[in-house]
């Protein structure tokens, strides 16, 4: 009874397993529906805007500065730590002209591990810009890392959070180590601190489309929206999220196949031991437990 009511369990997780996959084929997105807190749609405006005075008002608008002049470093810029360890994509990294270093990411749902990630993408930069046998750590450029987020990390409908490591005994005193931590939250509704141009930008970076841009009185915005409509519409570009989204698509029914198996096999041994347990429990023999766990 015990067995069969075990394999009649498992039966309906592979079923429900198998039933995922496919609604994961059949709510694919196409890259027309794409918007820019979407990583791969980001990356891709990245990639393709040669335009620099984008990014400069695109940094201004985010952190409420003014800036002279900003330099895309690298697009699609990878870190690599040790072989061992995990290296980074940075979606977009700048340089001003004071060498302060800037680097904007985005990220749609929340795992909980948003901190240790901006602190894991700091060490790895501030890694790559000390050469190997350079032990001069005034040679550490200033740096501004911002995420912008399609939730609301900290609870408290700030559309901006600033971070700089500041002592606890004493507000007034900071670190002055240079390195200071943004994240936007388009889902804020507490605009204090923050100007119009920036609400609007996070709105259009929550939903890309011309309608929204139309309606947002930003220049920015309706600069970016210039820039992505043509990217976003391309048949090439869209081509190859395509194969994107398939290669994806297999590697996740890989993954969920591996895990339905080892769950098969977890539950089989699970059921296994309480029933050892229970006949143990009933007083059984040795020679009937092992004839019953042979079976």
């Amino acid at each position: 009874m015990i067995n069969s009511f075990s394999d009649l369990t498992l039966e309906l997780a592979v079923k429900k397993g198998r039933a995922s996959i496919e609604n994961d084929k059949r709510y694919k997105r196409k890259l027309s529906e794409l918007s820019l807190i979407d990583d791969y749609l980001f990356g891709l405006f990245v990639q393709e805007t040669s335009n620099e005075e984008i990014f400069k008002s695109m940094i201004e608008c985010m952190l409420g500065v003014k800036i002279k002049e900003i330099h895309i470093k690298q697009k699609q810029h990878e870190i690599s730590a040790e072989p061992d360890f995990q290296g980074i994509r940075l979606d977009a990294f700048l340089q001003g002209d004071d060498k302060t270093l800037y680097n904007i990411e985005v990220q749609t749902s929340s795992k909980g591990n948003l901190a240790k990630r901006m602190r894991y993408y700091q060490s790895l930069i501030d890694r790559e810009q000390m050469p190997s046998g350079e032990y001069d750590y005034s040679r550490l450029p200033k740096t501004i890392i911002i995420f912008v987020t399609d939730f609301d990390p900290f609870k408290k409908s700030l559309y901006r959070y600033t971070f700089r490591n500041v002592c606890a005994e004493d507000s007034s005193l900071e670190l002055n180590d240079e390195s200071i931590k943004v994240v936007l939250n388009t889902k804020g509704q507490n605009g204090k601190g923050v100007n119009t141009e920036l609400i609007e930008l996070l709105k259009y970076f929550r939903s890309s489309t011309r309608e929204t841009a139309d309606e947002s009185e930003s220049l920015l915005v309706k600069t970016i929206e210039e820039k992505l409509e043509p990217i976003r519409n391309s048949p090439k570009f869209g081509g190859d999220y395509m194969s994107y989204q398939e290669k994806i698509y297999i590697e996740r029914m890989e993954a969920k196949e591996e895990g339905i198996e080892i769950g098969e096999k977890r539950g089989k041994q699970e059921e296994r031991i309480k029933l050892e347990k229970r006949l143990r429990e009933l007083g059984a023999s040795e020679e009937m437990i092992r004839a019953a766990m042979s079976n």
